[in-house]
This record gives C-alpha cells, structure tokens and sequence, in this order.
C-alpha cells in the first residue's frame, strides 16, 4: 500500500469579500441556490428544481416558486395540492393568492442585495453534541446529536432606510414628501420601530468570488433566516457609521434530514 500523500493546495485556500443577499428563492429539496456568471443569486431555475409552479403537485409550508409574469417570488402558506392552470399572482409583498387546488400563495417580492460590508462576515454551522455517560465507566460510551445552530454575522455600512428596514425585525418603511421641509430636500424615506409585528423570514445568501478560478463562487444559504439585530450606530465625523446584524437560521420541517437549514457549496470548474 503507498504511503498516504499529503498536499498543501495554496490555489485551494479561500480568501475573498462576501457579498450578502436577502429574500433569495429558495432552493428546492436537493436542489441548489443559483447564482449567475456574475454572484448574483437568480430566479432562474434549472430543469427539474421544483422552483416553477406545476399542477397536480403538493406543495408544503415554505415551498416558493418565482412567477415570471408578476416578477415575485411566491411562497407557499396554506399547503394543498395545486390543479387547473396557473393562477394571476399578485405582485404586491404579503398579498395571498389561492390557486384551483387551494394552495394559498404569498407574494414575497424580489432579493434585495445588503450592499457594502466591512470586516469579516461570519458563517456559522454549528451542531451540538452532548456525550452519554454509564455508570459503569469513567469517560463518554457515546456522543448524540442534540441541536443545530446555523447563522450569519455581518457588519453592514450602507444607510439606507430599506436596508435598515429588513435589519430590524419590527420595523415599518415608508417614504414621501413633505412640504415642510427644506426646498429642494422634501423627498424622505423613514424607519419606524416599537411594537409587536410578524418577524420577516426569508431565504439568505452570502457569495464569495473564488480568488483561484474566475467567475467561480463560494456559496452558504441559510433556507429560513431571521434577522437577531439591535440597532446600534455610531455616527460621528471620525468614522464611517456601521451596525451589525446576525441571521439566525430556522429549521426547514418539510425538507430531508441533513438538508433542513443551510447549504455550503462552491463552483469547482
């Protein structure tokens, strides 16, 4: 037998800038979140995925396809199964369509990337295990799986209140004119927050160009995210204003065992 060798790949060590996305379509059981030639998670949809609404097909909680014709992504949020033909989707976010088989569909609208981040950003994919211990013996007979913990830390630097909107679980975004204001500077956006509200989940991406092989990515989903965030900024004249915001993934229930959270892929050609 020839000795075991051992290769240090210095074209295979990753380094490079993430770039983070929310409210990706999801990706379907054993399925992939694509990206285009450029990063940039898309809605188009490999032979076969399951991301294209089809008739005669159960559908489960948190399944989603992309409608081309309202240009939404849609979520699945009273399970049944589909029939008949496509239905007229509405393009309006958190507006519910029911289609002939009783499926009720809920727009979601479109990914949103987060923009410049600084520092690192953080993928965590933990699991936990706890040991089992016997009487009989003095160390660990075995080790069980007991819980999964899968997140992402990012430090983000752009202000934009629709950035900041999806940051905070609990907050309303609006914008408008008023008249009050300075001539010329009437236009606003705003942020508010306080009070009980449905928090956000989505899809969530973080791609990392690989340095060794253009054109090629990194890619970690979490499938079910929401954001864990407190609002915190600097603002002074020393330093650029940054706050940073930690998605939490949930457990997807309808998907298989070991793909229920996350994905972590990269592109190697």
């Amino acid at each position: 037998m020839a000795d075991i060798s051992y290769n240090e790949i210095v074209a295979q060590i990753h380094q490079g800038p993430a770039f983070i996305y929310w409210n990706c379509i999801r990706p379907p059981a054993s399925g992939l979140l694509l990206v285009n030639s450029s990063g940039v998670p898309t809605y188009t949809v490999a032979s076969g995925a399951g991301n294209t609404w089809t008739t005669a097909t159960a559908y489960a909680v948190g399944q989603q396809v992309w409608d081309a014709v309202s240009a939404s992504i849609q979520e699945v949020t009273t399970p049944g199964t589909t029939s008949g033909s496509v239905p007229t989707f509405s393009a309006t976010v958190g507006t519910t369509t029911t289609d002939a088989g009783g499926v009720v569909w809920t727009c979601m609208g479109v990914t949103t990337g987060l923009g410049a981040t600084q520092g690192a950003t953080n993928v965590n994919i933990n699991t936990t295990m706890e040991n089992v211990m016997i009487d009989q013996e003095t160390g660990p007979v075995d080790a069980i799986m007991t819980a999964d913990m899968m997140s992402v830390t990012a430090t983000l630097t752009q202000s934009q209140m629709s950035l900041i909107n999806i940051v905070l679980p609990a907050s309303t975004l609006s914008t408008g004119t008023n008249a009050g204001l300075p001539v010329n500077h009437r236009t606003y956006e705003m942020v508010t927050a306080g009070g009980l509200k449905p928090i956000p989940r989505a899809c969530m991406a973080v791609v990392s160009p690989r340095r060794d092989l253009p054109g090629a990515y990194l890619v970690a989903c979490l499938y079910q995210a929401y954001t864990d965030a407190k609002w915190t900024a600097d603002i002074t004249i020393k330093k650029e204003t940054v706050y940073k915001v930690t998605f939490t993934g949930l457990t997807q229930i309808w998907r298989t065992n070991g793909d229920k959270m996350a994905q972590l892929y990269r592109q190697t050609q």
